[in-house]
């Protein structure tokens, strides 16, 4: 018998992305009186958790991916600003992504398709952003988080979405480690006539 596996659907990052997160998780550190950095492998913006799943469920998320990418056309967001999630061990700090009328019609779709099939969608409002550091407490010198944000200027990078991704979460002593597992193109947008 087959374990399950804890499923993810994300959009990915590309190259550029990565080495802007890095840089930016250097200059958070530098602020930081403790903190874990997510490895650059980590990078993703997830778009729905999904939890343990055996195959079955596994194949009816693809479905439901499969629906929703063959009538999504592919479009640009952009990097945001740091923001955080404040925990008692600490905080969640993340790069925000601009939320766009793409971005969120997208992740509507896939909320519709998922719960069409029966998956539970997470009640909490939809926060676009890329985890950075996790546990973060700032040194005493920093005031805040936003005070860390203002003082941290970033490019406002675009990142295409064009295609959407199962990841497979292995959690581990050493942390966590993101599997694809599936991944479907979104449409591409048909070019103007040159006729």
């Amino acid at each position: 018998m087959k374990e399950n596996k804890r499923l993810f659907i994300a959009m990915d990052l590309n190259s550029v992305h990565g080495e802007n997160l890095l840089e930016t998780q250097r200059r958070l550190k530098k602020e930081l009186d403790q903190g874990f950095l997510v490895p650059r492998e980590n990078f993703h913006m997830t778009l729905a958790f999904l939890g343990e799943q055996d195959e079955a469920g596994q194949k009816s998320i693809e479905e439901a991916m499969d629906q929703v990418a063959h009538k999504t056309a592919i479009f640009l967001t952009y990097m945001g600003s740091l923001g955080y999630f404040s925990f008692d061990q600490g905080d969640t700090l993340y790069m925000g992504i601009k939320e766009n009328e793409g971005l969120m019609d997208l992740v509507t779709s896939l909320k519709e398709a998922l719960s069409h099939r029966g998956f539970p969608i997470e009640e909490r409002p939809f926060k676009p952003h890329i985890t950075l550091v996790k546990k973060a407490k700032l040194l005493p010198k920093v005031p805040s988080v936003e005070a860390l944000a203002s003082s941290t200027h970033l490019p406002k990078l675009p990142i295409l979405v064009d295609k959407l991704i199962l990841f497979e979460s292995h959690l581990s002593k050493e942390g966590a480690r993101y599997e694809k597992c599936y991944e479907v193109p979104l449409l591409a947008k048909r070019l103007a006539s040159t006729r």
